[in-house]
């Protein structure tokens, strides 16, 4: 019997697993090309450009966390050792908040320095605005994967859901009133914001937040997540060199044009 309620349990997780991972492909498919109508070519390159560059300082930043995470949530629940759980993700979000506070300062600072490399001045000002999310971007990491090592994969699929169904209202909304490429960035840091909020509502009915044994904990997280971060950086890198190399040697309309084709 026990092992039949295991099968369904992990054939319904599947299943929102691949439900969500479809609608939030579909949603990204859109969000494209309605960018591309309302932008043109050069402010969907800078957009992506952008995102590009974030995408891999939040892989550096977040120093594998999320990941490390997923692994030790899912050893505590097969030994029912939920206070552990609670003291483990309190310290979680704990680091990353502070580490998201100060990377959201670094890049604030040197968002000059990447426009002036790619040669886009309007990129500075993208990479401002999204920084000043990025802690809760961290947020949003920890949190997606503490629902995975939970085994909760319906909170897990709605939270990646409404992430992307935001993102691309807000896109559209800023866009029509006629906010352009800043509309787009807004959009993106409006959605992050708000799912976290809801988010952490739906984490408060698994868990209570404690700050015990921090140092073990976080001591704990880093010493695993240290041990992809590199392996995931290079992987980001070389799956992103492409859209580096001709944001570098081209201009933010060739990205543009690239993105839309890719």
């Amino acid at each position: 019997m026990a092992v039949t309620a295991t099968k369904k349990k992990f054939t319904f997780d599947v299943g929102w697993v691949f439900a969500s991972s479809i609608v939030v492909l579909l949603l990204h498919f859109f969000q494209n090309p309605i960018m591309a109508r309302y932008l043109g070519p050069e402010g969907l390159g800078l957009f992506s450009m952008a995102m590009m560059i974030v995408g891999i300082i939040e892989l550096i930043a977040a120093f594998g966390i999320d990941g490390a995470l997923t692994k030790y949530v899912a050893e505590y629940k097969g030994k029912e050792r939920k206070e552990e759980i609670s003291s483990l993700v309190s310290s979680a979000f704990i680091t990353v908040l502070i580490i998201g506070i100060i990377t959201s300062l670094t890049l604030f600072v040197f968002s000059n320095i990447f426009a002036c490399v790619f040669n886009m001045p309007l990129l500075s000002l993208l990479l401002k605005i999204y920084a000043l999310a990025f802690s809760l971007l961290l947020l949003h990491s920890v949190i997606i994967s503490y629902f995975n090592g939970l085994r909760e994969m319906r909170y897990y699929a709605f939270i990646r859901v409404l992430q992307a169904s935001l993102a691309l209202a807000f896109i559209m909304t800023l866009l029509v009133i006629g906010l352009e490429v800043e509309g787009a960035m807004l959009g993106t840091v409006f959605a992050i914001i708000v799912t976290v909020v809801v988010a952490m509502v739906i984490v408060k009915k698994f868990l209570h937040f404690k700050i015990s044994e921090y140092k073990k904990n976080t001591k704990m997280l880093v010493s695993f997540g240290s041990r992809m971060v590199g392996a995931n950086m290079i992987g980001q890198i070389y799956y992103k060199v492409d859209t580096l190399m001709i944001g570098y040697f081209l201009t933010s309309a060739d990205v543009g044009y690239y993105a839309v084709a890719i």
